[in-house]
């Protein structure tokens, strides 16, 4: 077996190289077939297709070359054809495998391709599924507190509209009660108006100031629409007589005060005695007074009034006068001189002192004397370059006064009207204010 193995390769080696060194040497076009010799070759050759093992392709030829030896140019051409047809199908085989090999990297490299799209795709969607998550959750966060918050709302909401009818009801309950104050007070203005009718009938007119005085003036304004101070002037004899009061308080309490002062003086003023004796009509209307107030009341009140009467006797000119708690002013030629008199008001007090005393001084022509409450005294204003709001002050009252003294009576009521308001300025004013001027 091995010795035919052997030959039989011995003569394939022979066979392929005998055909390599004839093909060398010899074209197809020179070689020279016999004609019976090729119906034989052709006979063998027809057995040959393109499903015949290579191996058997070999034999087939070897047994040509074997039995036709003129044929060995044919074998070796068709030797080397085969061989020609081997490698051009090899290298067919290796093309087709290059191709495909090619495709399926093709295929690979876009698969490839496609994979990493696909993973950046998947990436991109399982961020943006995450992100889309969280933000859900955030947002289902936000729903629930915006849901808190307008269930919260909703209950403010509730609670303010309660409120409104609860308010509503009070504004109507306060309308109602705002018509009703405003009746009342309507009544009471009315009744107060009326009030202060009265006392301004109560207190000496312009026509009897000039008949007992031919130059004077009256600065007389009240806190409210009634006054605690009044003013009163008569004549006895030779005696022209003023009075001015102060009553303790202001408003209705001080009007009430006022009459029963103006009613106290009706009664102890009435002769030219009586105007002699200013002192000792003081003394009977404190008993009056004290016994008035105190006669119908559990407690004892301290109420009482500030009072200064001036009986001017121009025959023999002279100043008869008796003060109560006041302080009246004399100014001749610009010079300033206090009458002063007892430190006590006319009513019950803690510090009462025996009785009112009189007093008496000489006037000359000229002379301006003024009486007055301690309202404008004690009026809150502004100086310029100081903040701090101050009372006008009996100092500056008085150098006021002493300025304006030469002027015409007409002219001065002008000037400390004006005086008072500027210094008075937006702040309200704080008591009855009342001044009276006499030239002599």
């Amino acid at each position: 077996m091995r010795v035919k193995v052997i030959k039989q390769l011995c003569a394939t080696a022979l066979i392929i190289f005998c055909s390599i060194v004839g093909y060398a040497q010899t074209s197809p076009e020179d070689i020279v077939i016999v004609e019976p010799e090729q119906a034989a070759i052709d006979s063998l050759q027809s057995l040959i297709s393109e499903y015949t093992p290579e191996s058997v392709k070999v034999k087939i030829y070897y047994d040509i070359a074997a039995k036709y030896t003129n044929y060995d140019s044919i074998l070796k051409y068709n030797l080397l054809s085969l061989k020609t047809e081997e490698e051009l199908k090899r290298k067919n085989d290796q093309l087709l495998h290059d191709e495909e090999k090619r495709k399926l990297l093709t295929y690979i490299s876009a698969l490839a391709g496609a994979l990493i799209v696909v993973s950046f795709i998947v990436f991109f969607i399982t961020r943006i599924l995450k992100i889309k998550k969280k933000a859900n959750t955030a947002l289902s966060e936000q729903n629930g507190i915006l849901i808190s918050q307008k269930a919260e709302i909703e209950a403010q909401r509730d609670e303010i509209e309660a409120q409104r009818d609860e308010i509503e009801i009070q504004k109507n309950l306060i309308s109602d009660q705002m018509c009703e104050v405003e009746k009342v007070n309507n009544q009471l203005l009315a009744s107060i108006n009326y009030a202060q009718r009265i006392q301004r009938a109560s207190l000496s007119s312009d026509e009897e100031m000039n008949r007992n005085f031919n130059e004077s003036f009256i600065y007389y304004q009240p806190k409210d629409i009634v006054s605690g101070d009044y003013y009163i002037t008569e004549k006895y004899g030779p005696y022209s007589v003023m009075i001015t009061a102060d009553c303790t308080g202001h408003g209705i309490p001080g009007a009430f005060l006022s009459i029963l002062g103006i009613a106290a003086i009706k009664e102890y003023m009435r002769t030219e005695e009586d105007a002699e004796n200013p002192g000792v009509v003081l003394d009977r209307i404190r008993s009056f007074i004290k016994s008035t107030i105190n006669s119908h009341s559990e407690s004892r009140l301290n109420d009482g009034m500030d009072m200064s009467i001036c009986s001017f006797n121009f025959e023999k000119m002279t100043l008869t006068y008796a003060i109560a708690n006041q302080k009246v002013l004399l100014i001749r030629n610009g010079e300033i001189i206090a009458l002063k008199g007892d430190n006590m008001p006319v009513g019950r007090c803690s510090y009462e002192n025996g009785d009112f005393q009189t007093q008496s001084i000489k006037i000359e022509l000229g002379d301006m004397v003024y009486m007055f409450s301690d309202g404008i005294q004690d009026q809150f204003g502004i100086i310029e370059g100081n903040d701090h709001p101050r009372k006008f002050g009996s100092r500056r009252l008085a150098d006021n006064l002493a300025t304006i003294s030469s002027l015409p009576v007409h002219q001065q009521l002008e000037v400390i009207t004006q005086t008072i308001n500027t210094w008075r300025g937006s702040y309200p004013q704080t008591d009855d204010q009342t001044l009276v001027g006499i030239r002599i």
